[in-house]
């Protein structure tokens, strides 16, 4: 009896990964709640390394709606492939979690003060001005989306836009 459950938990489970488009990693921005619970049941029954290559494709930095300092910054901070980073790899353990951030913080985080510093902003404190606004939010929700493939906070699916 057993063994026929795990079975029939596999194959949903491999319905819900499979039914991902590749370009969209998150459909369940399109789910009914009854769809959404049972892809969250899903997700969560899956082990780490499942969840890692659910998110293999999911990139961690999207140019597109990007504001224009963060982009600049990003652009021009060598050391990390951020461009084909993806939340498969960077999920993966604390040092590749690490790894960015700290590759975030040392070298990205220097250029947005230095804009700041350089600009009219001078008036603004350091967490009012809306390129240091986006950094934080971006480390926020690098940190977020990790916990959640991780299984760390909860079991609810977390937001990965570039909304504030």
């Amino acid at each position: 009896m057993f063994v026929l459950k795990f079975f029939g938990l596999v194959a949903a489970m491999a319905v819900v990964v499979n039914a991902a488009p590749v370009d969209d990693p998150h459909p369940i921005h399109q789910l009914t709640p009854e769809e959404e619970a049972a892809q969250e049941a899903a997700f969560a029954a899956m082990s780490l390394e499942q969840r890692l290559v659910y998110h293999s494709e999911h990139k961690v930095y999207k140019p597109e709606g990007t504001v224009k300092c963060l982009k600049e910054c990003i652009g021009d901070a060598p050391g990390y492939p951020i461009h084909t980073a993806t939340y498969g790899e960077v999920c993966k353990n604390d040092k590749t979690q690490s790894d960015l951030i700290v590759w975030l913080r040392e070298k990205v985080r220097p250029c947005i003060e230095t804009k700041r510093y350089a600009g009219d902003s001078d008036r603004l404190s350091e967490d009012n001005t809306p390129c240091n606004s986006a950094f934080s939010f971006f480390e926020s929700r690098i940190d977020d989306m990790c916990a959640y493939i991780q299984q760390e906070l909860s079991h609810t699916q977390r937001e990965d836009t570039w909304e504030e």
